[in-house]
């Protein structure tokens, strides 16, 4: 049955696909759907749409950029005492429905430098004292999330009218931070290395 299926979860699905003209519509088009959307905001994550975006392999990942920063703090997704915690108490890892999945200083990059500069270092990488990103992180991050997803794309793949059921997705670690400190908003062993990033500015904590 697709009763249950809704404009915004069919398009999520077309972020599942490999055409990146597809994805790139896909995207633009919901962006556009949620941003004065208040009931199908908080729920969007429900569609599986963060995971299908973040399994794309593509690297014209600006429109999906774009919707993460329209979305990525207004979801619903959290429970018990998270759920009623002043968004100003906690980390953005724990208000943002990618902290399960992204390092916090990739979502810091999204959150303090905007959507365009959240795709550069997505998809081309970057190791400085704000973000630590490297292509084998984020094929990591798509092995995860397709091992997650199991035969979903191949059975929407045979039937087009086959939805996706939710499920949270365990918390992604990747073993290149596993030496590393983060913390407010800095990796110290690179703000700490003088040679390779002189006078790097901190702001104010």
């Amino acid at each position: 049955s697709n009763a249950g299926a809704t404009p915004i979860s069919i398009l999520a699905q077309a972020l599942l696909s490999s055409d990146s003209r597809v994805v790139k519509h896909g995207a633009c088009i919901l962006n556009k759907l949620l941003t004065h959307n208040r009931e199908a905001m908080p729920k969007f994550y429900l569609t599986g749409a963060f995971f299908f975006a973040l399994s794309y392999t593509g690297s014209n990942y600006s429109s999906l950029s774009k919707l993460f920063q329209t979305t990525h703090l207004h979801q619903n997704f959290r429970s018990g005492a998270a759920a009623t915690a002043n968004m100003g108490e906690l980390p953005v890892k724990e208000i943002s429905v990618l902290g399960s999945m992204l390092p916090e200083g990739l979502i810091l990059i999204l959150q303090n430098y905007g959507y365009q500069r959240f795709s550069e270092v997505f998809v081309a990488g970057a190791n400085t004292p704000e973000v630590i990103w490297t292509t084998e992180m984020r094929m990591h991050l798509i092995e995860m999330i397709r091992h997650h997803l199991g035969d979903f794309p191949l059975r929407l793949l045979q039937n087009n009218t086959a939805e996706y059921e939710y499920c949270p997705i365990p918390s992604i670690t990747y073993k290149e931070l596993r030496p590393e400190l983060f913390c407010h908003n800095y990796y110290l062993n690179n703000l700490c290395d003088e040679s390779r990033f002189p006078d790097w500015p901190i702001a104010e904590p």
